[in-house]
């Protein structure tokens, strides 16, 4: 909803009328956001979060239900471009993730990020990462920020907020936007839980990235950052380190989130 210009929600049942009296009010002022400076709208954030997680740790079910409704559909298709993906869970909760969503109409952006522990907050910090990013989104859609066109600054600023959200979650994450108007690609990447490739007719060409600090770090350092052009029949591809997500990958398997526990969790995504 936030994509499409939503800034405020109501919970039923309303106790009180001055509650939407003063919801109408920010409507027709102005958006929430204008109104409250971003330490305090992130701060309120955490607030409605932080309830919510308590529900989440004791119910795998719950958590399970929350995440699931985050996931993109298997195949994301956009004017230039798609976007397939496989990723193999082996418990309720996934403690992998992926997202995507066309900037404008000429950049799009893709990440796959990995959870540690891998417990039911991996939901949470689902929820939290996806709000972060669509925080991004809309400044970049108002012309307010430029940053999550920018792999770098968005490892950094999404670094900030998660060493800041108290959850003591880590993440591994591999960032990329790509501008179709010349195929240029920009990656970063923290962790080391994933590698880039470059797709072709002849299999898969490795990227090197340097290894570097999860996010979720209070003293972190910085991403890495790669530059590619891709070429006419290449595609872009990141994956875990695991031979049978490879092979599938080789395979064209795409799949979507899948529960199996006979597959390594993980998983790749794909950028035609």
């Amino acid at each position: 909803a936030l994509r499409h210009g939503a800034n405020d929600y109501l919970v039923k049942p309303v106790a009180d009328l001055f509650v939407i009296e003063n919801a109408i009010k920010e409507c027709v002022n102005g958006t929430l956001e204008e109104s409250l400076q971003l330490d305090e709208l992130e701060s309120l954030s955490y607030m409605e979060l932080n309830q919510n997680l308590e529900l989440l740790a004791q119910s795998e079910q719950a958590a399970k239900s929350v995440q699931q409704q985050l996931f993109p559909p298997s195949r994301i298709e956009y004017s230039n471009a798609e976007i397939d993906y496989s990723l193999f869970n082996t418990n309720e909760v996934s403690a992998h993730f992926i997202d995507t969503a066309m900037l404008d109409d000429s950049h799009i952006m893709m990440y796959m990020a990995h959870f540690y522990p891998h417990d039911n907050r991996a939901a949470f910090a689902s929820v939290l990462l996806k709000s972060f990013v669509n925080h991004k989104l809309k400044r970049y859609r108002n012309q307010q920020s430029q940053v999550i066109a920018e792999p770098y600054n968005m490892l950094t600023y999404l670094n900030d907020r998660m060493s800041k959200s108290g959850l003591d979650i880590y993440v591994d994450m591999t960032y990329v936007v790509i501008d179709l108007s010349s195929y240029r690609v920009a990656i970063a990447q923290a962790g080391s839980e994933f590698r880039c490739y470059l797709r072709n007719r002849e299999g898969l060409a490795p990227l090197a990235i340097a290894d570097s600090m999860q996010l979720g770090v209070s003293n972190w350092g910085a991403p890495s950052v790669q530059f590619r052009t891709l070429m006419p029949g290449e595609q872009l591809c990141i994956l875990t380190n695991v031979s049978e997500h490879k092979l599938q990958l080789l395979n064209n398997q795409f799949h979507g989130l899948v529960h199996d526990e006979s597959m390594p969790a993980g998983g790749f995504i794909q950028l035609t």
